[in-house]
């Protein structure tokens, strides 16, 4: 009953959103429709605006599935795919993991600029080092409020501004652009789950107060840049957690973390259509930017139908034994740790794919290639890089001499221990690189099926200029012109 209800409520915002951009009513006080802010000049805003959408671990492949069975389970996603642009081949970075890729995406710039890999053997500090929200470039937010706009955020944690404990680096000040009970630059924390981010945002929208207890405030002006945050489909994606999450109990096979995954996709699909008839209702709607991203994808690993088969537990074992064979001794090594004098080869994981350095130099170059072509031509190996190829994917100086990623859904997690239905996203698997990715609104194409491979890094320097704003300093990414009113038509390769 529940779903059928949902469903209903997303065809009905589906249809408003195809009805056209342009309110009923003015923008003036007096002629608001109930429900919006009555603030005198909370709608008088400067420029243009960008809204910036983050659903965490939103993977292409989910999407698809979500088309699957006679109908749509996402309608309203699906009419802005009509009003926008839908990129069909965007692509996650090195390492497709939480911090790093949040902090590229709005940076605008891989690794190999934030300078945030999330952690890798560091070769003259002979020790493995992790990262938390580090950022060496400016982000977004900090470029907005730099060309004198306003901001805000509700729960992107990579641009909160706030002192915290890092396990790597003790007590830390993080200088991210937004801070709580900053009105020019606001952060919000708006409850534990994506529909109630939604919710942040909405209020937001309306001039409504927004956050909970000491921290919850009203602004006064809408801000030029809305960044939100939703990581219910990582969660869910992983399925890492007996108690489940946010009421939904944790799936015991790959097909119930799928419908774990695409309920709570519904969901989130109706509360966007919500945000987007909000928008529409602030006379602004055709001077709004939109973007809906993520960070990476989500590659399932373990047991698939709830038993035990091949992929239950870790092919680790069978990657040592093939260096072994070749005499080379190696050392799987943990975040914060040092290798022993007499290790050859480091070994760094946060949980799937594999990070090798070598420690000796004396290792012939001949011995690593056999290792290399021996691993790769394993049944449950998916992708080896070289130091060429992963410094092409923007990673930092010395991150690795080459990574083994599994092929979904084996994994490398250390131990003998037996995973079932889960999901992690450090991996080079098309099912944690190829994200979704769509952008409509003010300066953008309609109805366009952008075929041609982009990088997350794209995505915010596209908006900018579909704005008329300036990307971040530091930006590397491209402007995908070919998404922008006047550009050419893009096509697959």
């Amino acid at each position: 009953m529940r779903k059928n209800i949902i469903k209903l409520l997303s065809l009905a915002l589906a249809l408003v959103l195809t009805m056209g951009s342009q309110p009923a009513f003015a923008s003036s006080k007096d002629s608001l429709p109930v429900g919006l802010s009555l603030q005198e000049g909370y709608y008088n805003v400067d420029g243009n605006i960008i809204i910036y959408i983050n659903w965490d671990a939103f993977a292409e492949y989910y999407y698809d599935l979500a088309q699957q069975g006679g109908t749509s389970r996402t309608p309203v996603l699906n009419s802005l795919i009509a009003e926008g642009v839908h990129f069909t081949d965007m692509n996650s970075g090195l390492p497709s993991i939480t911090n790093p890729m949040q902090t590229a995406i709005l940076s605008g710039a891989w690794p190999e600029t934030t300078m945030n890999p999330y952690r890798y053997y560091n070769p003259v500090q002979d020790k493995v080092i992790g990262f938390a929200r580090e950022n060496e470039a400016e982000n977004m937010a900090q470029a907005m409020v730099r060309q004198g706009f306003r901001v805000a955020s509700v729960n992107q944690f990579v641009l909160e501004s706030r002192e915290e404990a890092n396990v790597y680096h003790g007590k830390k000040y993080y200088d991210k652009g937004c801070a709580v009970g900053n009105k020019q630059a606001a952060y919000f924390t708006s409850g534990d789950n994506g529909l109630d981010r939604f919710d942040g945002m909405i209020a937001l929208i309306k001039g409504e107060p927004v956050g909970t207890g000491a921290n919850r405030m009203q602004l006064d002006k809408l801000p030029n840049f809305i960044a939100g945050y939703m990581d219910d489909l990582d969660a869910l994606g992983h399925n890492e957690t007996a108690a489940g999450y946010d009421g939904v109990a944790q799936a015991t096979t790959e097909q119930g973390r799928r419908d774990n995954v695409l309920n709570r996709l519904e969901l989130l699909d109706a509360k966007l259509g919500e945000l987007v008839a909000a928008c529409k209702a602030t006379g602004l709607y055709d001077r709004m930017t939109f973007v809906l991203g993520t960070d990476h994808g989500m590659h399932p690993f373990g047991s698939q139908n709830g038993g035990t088969d091949d992929y239950t537990v870790s092919k680790l074992q069978g990657i040592y034994d093939i260096i072994s064979e070749h005499g080379v001794k190696y050392e799987y090594v943990a975040a914060g740790k040092v290798p022993l004098s007499s290790t050859q080869l480091v070994i760094v994981s946060a949980g799937l794919q594999l990070q090798f350095t070598l420690k000796d130099s004396t290792v012939p170059q001949a011995t690593m290639d056999a290792i290399m072509t021996k691993i790769a031509a394993q049944p449950y190996v998916g992708k080896v890089l070289n130091k060429q190829e992963i410094a092409a994917r923007g990673a930092i100086a010395d991150f690795a001499d080459y990574i083994v990623s599994p092929k979904a859904p084996y994994h490398f997690k250390p131990g003998t221990s037996a995973y079932k239905a889960r999901g992690q996203h450090e991996s080079q698997d098309d099912t944690a690189q190829k994200v979704f990715a769509l952008m409509w609104g003010n300066g953008l194409k309609k109805g366009v099926t952008y075929g041609l491979p982009a990088d997350i890094i794209d995505l915010i320097p596209t908006a900018a200029a579909a704005a008329g704003v300036g990307a971040p300093a530091n930006a590397t990414g491209q402007v995908l012109t070919d998404a922008l009113v006047g550009g050419s038509n893009p096509v697959a390769p």
